[in-house]
């Protein structure tokens, strides 16, 4: 029986030594040399327009929106708590929008009012590509907890995107001849990655100002719009699959 249990430290042993040497190594690794990941992946997500809750909307009115859209993002490690995200994304978004084609005999004009309201169902194809400086809040503590795989915890951002939307099959009554060519936008974000494998994370986030503009055309003429803030506009939800 002595010379079983010896045989079984002596097989045992070398794991023993494999497993406090990992934890010597972990215990080694200095502060300033805690960074967040490099990494790349596909991503798929939507977002919620947060701007109708805080406008007054006639009762009948039941417009929607449902945006989708799906793209590659790379991730590169600048500094410690920070890295740059660039984006390439399709965007696909379904819309029944309130419409009309009624003209008013009083005012001379269009107007919505209960007779006259029509729905109209559309839809929409857009490209996008982007750059976005991001700085995790608290990295280094949630890597020494074991609780930073894949970056995951609160963030700071300030995504700059340009994108256009070649296809759009909305119609309006009323500027029939608007025609929108290419937008640039920037927002400042707050957002929480978190991490469900070694491979997949789920992120959502939202918009506390953004602003943008864009190059169109009105009555034959090229017109660029006036870049106005807008204070929480919508919130965004997505999951990404990594390649690392």
């Amino acid at each position: 029986m002595k010379r079983i249990l010896i045989a079984l430290l002596v097989l045992v042993q070398p794991f023993f030594n494999l497993f406090s040497q990992k934890e010597i190594f972990f215990s080694d690794i200095k502060t300033e040399d805690i960074k967040v990941e490099s990494l790349h992946g596909v991503e798929i997500g939507s977002s919620i327009n947060l701007i109708p809750l805080f406008q007054h909307t006639p009762s009948y009115d039941k417009s929607y929106r449902i945006p989708f859209g799906i793209g590659y993002f790379d991730e590169k490690c600048i500094a410690p708590s920070w890295t740059l995200i660039y984006s390439a994304n399709l965007s696909y978004t379904f819309s029944r929008m309130l419409n009309y084609s009624k003209l008013d005999s009083v005012s001379g004009g269009y107007h919505y009012t209960s007779s006259n309201y029509i729905y109209q169902n559309s839809y929409s194809l857009g490209l996008s590509i982007g750059i976005e400086p991001r700085w995790y809040l608290g990295y280094k503590h949630r890597y020494e907890v074991g609780k930073a795989t894949l970056n995951s915890g609160w963030y700071v951002s300030l995504p700059i995107g340009i994108g256009a939307t070649p296809v759009n099959t909305y119609k309006s009554e009323v500027s029939s001849d608007f025609i929108s060519y290419v937008g640039l936008s920037s927002a400042l974000t707050l957002g929480c990655r978190q991490a469900i494998s070694k491979k997949w994370f789920l992120e959502g986030n939202v918009t506390l100002i953004a602003i943008g503009t864009n190059l169109y055309r009105f009555n034959k003429k090229l017109n660029v719009s006036t870049p106005d803030p807008t204070f929480l506009p919508g919130i965004g939800l997505s999951a990404a699959y990594t390649f690392k």
